[in-house]
């Protein structure tokens, strides 16, 4: 801009040279003439106010002196001023050049978008930068990735384009069963693309074979989990069996034929080894013997309580001879606790005969329930 202001007043100076040679070129001739006009009438005047001498003929005038035509180099000379004030300012203008800019979705920054136009040679800074929620910022300078910020000389036609694209966010949904404490906690928790979720577990008092999974496979019970997409976590701890197992429980059965049946259950430990632990079952027909054990689900026990084919056999009355009259019957039951002092599950009431070659023949099924006495 200054150097523009400087080109405007040398133009003026250089214009007002030039009118003042024209000035001074168009009344210089007109002088000249009037002068010399002016002194062939006073020639004439003076002659002829003179006394004539009789007989004395008029001199005639000299003709008058015709001025020698002139090169007109004051016109030459402000011609060439007018050309050179054209050519100056013909070469010296600079060409100008634009800048087109588009700053797309999740950029901020400068130049805004537009077209802006500058001269040639000009500098020009700029710099872009993410919004919240974008990702992968990208500026092209004519086609090309350029850094994020900078400065380009405008030598020529340039183009900016700015992009970004927004960033995704994924949910992390964790389950825990019971027993089981750490972070997170239980519920759905959304995160940005990329993020890193620690997460820690461990057993309460009480359980036991802590298993952690990370969409159905099995992962360690501390790490992290990157969110490159939807994730489940999962935790789930065994109860280990309460100690006062050991001891006497009313039980109920109620067989699936309606009949129900109640009795006493001792469960005895004398052994530390699996299925060597015996229980008894105590009712006013009499009793029988068996073994439980915890399964690491729940309890298991098998034994031979009396009169339980009475109220649940559905094969009906049955005429057994010789070999085929010796048979066995015992009941398998399956169940958990509920808590320290009740438990409940299903049985199976089996008759296992024919000891050489018979067979197994399930004679009822249904549910039971224990209450702890003492």
């Amino acid at each position: 801009m200054i150097r523009q202001k400087e080109n405007r007043v040398v133009a003026f100076f250089l214009i007002l040279m030039l009118a003042g040679f024209f000035c001074l070129s168009a009344w210089a001739p007109e002088s000249d003439a009037g002068k010399a006009k002016g002194d062939n009438s006073d020639s004439v005047a003076s002659a002829s106010g003179a006394d004539e001498t009789p007989g004395v003929h008029e001199q005639e005038q000299a003709p008058a002196k015709i001025a020698k035509k002139r090169f007109p180099w004051l016109w030459v000379a402000a011609g060439a001023v007018v050309v050179g004030v054209v050519l100056y300012f013909t070469l010296s203008k600079k060409p100008k050049y634009k800048l087109t800019v588009s700053v797309g979705t999740g950029v901020i920054g400068t130049p805004a978008s537009g077209t802006v136009t500058y001269n040639k040679g000009e500098k020009v800074s700029y710099s872009f930068k993410l919004k919240d929620g974008y990702k992968n910022l990208r500026v092209y300078l004519n086609g090309s990735i350029v850094a994020a910020m900078g400065e380009i000389e405008m030598n020529r036609r340039h183009y900016f384009i700015a992009t970004a694209t927004e960033e995704l966010y994924y949910d992390l949904t964790v389950t825990l069963g019971v027993g089981v404490t750490g972070t997170p906690a239980a519920g759905v928790y959304t995160h940005k693309e990329e993020t890193s979720v620690a997460y820690i577990y461990a057993e309460m008092s009480g359980y036991k074979n802590l298993k952690v999974t990370l969409d159905g496979s099995a992962v360690a019970a501390s790490g992290a989990v990157v969110m490159d997409r939807n994730h489940e976590l999962s935790v789930t701890a065994e109860e280990i069996p309460p100690s006062g197992v050991v001891g006497t429980w009313q039980i109920t059965t109620v067989c699936s034929t309606g009949a129900i049946y109640e009795g006493t259950l001792r469960f005895d430990k004398f052994c530390e080894t699996e299925h060597c632990q015996r229980v008894s079952w105590v009712n006013p027909l009499g009793g029988g013997i068996g073994f439980w054990r915890y399964t690491g689900t729940g309890i298991f026990f098998t034994n031979d309580p009396p009169c339980l084919y009475c109220i649940c056999n559905t094969l009906g009355a049955t005429a057994l001879t010789g070999e085929n009259a010796e048979y066995d019957e015992f009941m398998e039951c399956q169940g958990g606790f509920s808590d320290s002092d009740h438990m409940s599950g299903t049985f199976i009431s089996k008759r296992v005969w024919g000891y050489g070659g018979g067979g197994v023949i399930v004679i009822g099924t249904g549910t039971w329930s224990a209450y702890r006495l003492y």
